[in-house]
């Protein structure tokens, strides 16, 4: 999938090497660590810092879509940073293509079995197990909420309570955080709408809105986190959500920096 994506904010395939037993996939490095480090540093970002990183993987990401790609897994582990600060969407491991009509696997209660991290996973895609591209808008904007807030909006202690609250819209409104412009708060709550209809049709239409939610002057990259402890980390392996089953017992909590 990622040699047939062609953005400057996706991860490049450089080579892929198979000597017959193994194949490794050679990526390009991006040293700047991770938008989940930097998250666990600063703790939130501001709105113009946000949209610098969030536009720009938003793009990424309709790009992916006009190849009928979708990625599954939108989290801050998954945002990587070059040297200079720009951001990088990792991690292909669980996407989809996006075939009209495909069913995913059975679930419990008609429900199915979708891979992806516990918090970030859209429900609708769960109740359906067809992936379409507003599953990934609604990743992005819990995502965006993350950023803004410090915390992901949807909370619990375990996959089955993160997503029955998802399920409900349970989580404290953005717009009743000063700090984030109306525009911006409103265009995530839009994101993070149990009703896909109410979500952007497009993660192209979410970049351009994100860029007019904000003071054009305030857009400018957060830079990268001061410390990043050794490689690059891409999260764990995507957790298993079996509708609103128990999370995936080897599943760490790598992608939920601040308070949930």
């Amino acid at each position: 999938i990622l040699a047939d994506l062609d953005h400057p904010h996706i991860v490049r395939v450089v080579d892929v090497l198979d000597d017959g037993d193994e194949v490794a996939i050679v990526m390009s490095l991006a040293r700047g660590g991770s938008l989940y480090d930097l998250l666990a540093e600063r703790g939130r970002l501001a709105p113009g810092p946000t949209v610098a990183v969030l536009a720009r993987i938003a793009e990424a990401l309709g790009s992916a879509h006009r190849r009928g790609v979708l990625h599954g897994d939108v989290k801050p582990a998954n945002i990587l940073f070059t040297t200079d600060g720009e951001p990088l969407l990792g991690d292909f491991g669980v996407a989809q293509h996006l075939t009209p009509g495909r069913a995913g696997l059975d679930g419990v209660g008609g429900l199915h079995a979708v891979e992806g991290t516990t918090g970030y996973v859209d429900p609708e895609l769960v109740a359906t197990g067809r992936p379409e591209p507003r599953n990934d808008v609604y990743g992005l904007s819990v995502v965006a909420y993350q950023c803004l807030t410090g915390r992901l909006p949807h909370a619990g202690e375990t996959a089955r309570e993160v997503l029955t609250a998802a399920e409900a819209g349970d989580h404290p409104p953005l717009l009743d955080d000063p700090s984030v412009p109306p525009a911006l708060a409103r265009l995530v709550e839009a994101g993070l709408a149990r009703d896909p209809s109410v979500r952007p049709p497009t993660a192209d239409d979410v970049a351009r809105a994100l860029r007019a939610s904000v003071d054009p002057a305030s857009i400018v990259l957060p830079g990268v986190a001061t410390q990043s402890a050794g490689p690059v980390s891409q999260g764990t392996a995507s957790d298993l959500v079996a509708g609103i089953l128990a999370p995936d017992p080897h599943a760490r909590p790598e992608a939920d920096p601040g308070p949930e």
